[in-house]
């Protein structure tokens, strides 16, 4: 082969390598998407869920070590929950009051 051909031939291996990882990045970034679509959908079920058994949220009170939350339950009576923070763990203990 003449090196003109070489240089074509080298050319167009790189146009196809080219052409491979734009396609591969679409099928990448379509991908990413519906997984961050999915993530999405189950954060919400989660949420869902967490309300259904543990009640919306209606206020948060914040006190040194601790912070105290009432929830609306459906008879629209609150629930004292208290938690604990553990400083050196950085957990909370929830108790019902």
């Amino acid at each position: 082969m003449r090196i003109s051909d070489l240089h074509n031939l080298e050319n167009e291996l790189e146009m196809s390598l080219k052409n491979i990882r734009i396609k591969k990045s679409a099928v990448i970034g379509h991908e990413n998407v519906e997984l961050s679509n999915k993530v999405t959908l189950i954060h919400q079920e989660n949420r869902q869920l967490h309300n259904k058994v543990y009640g919306e949220t209606d206020k948060i009170k914040f006190e040194e070590g601790s912070c105290s939350v009432h929830t609306l339950e459906k008879e629209s009576s609150s629930v004292p929950l208290q938690l604990n923070v553990n400083r050196a763990v950085q957990e909370c203990e929830i108790s019902l009051g």
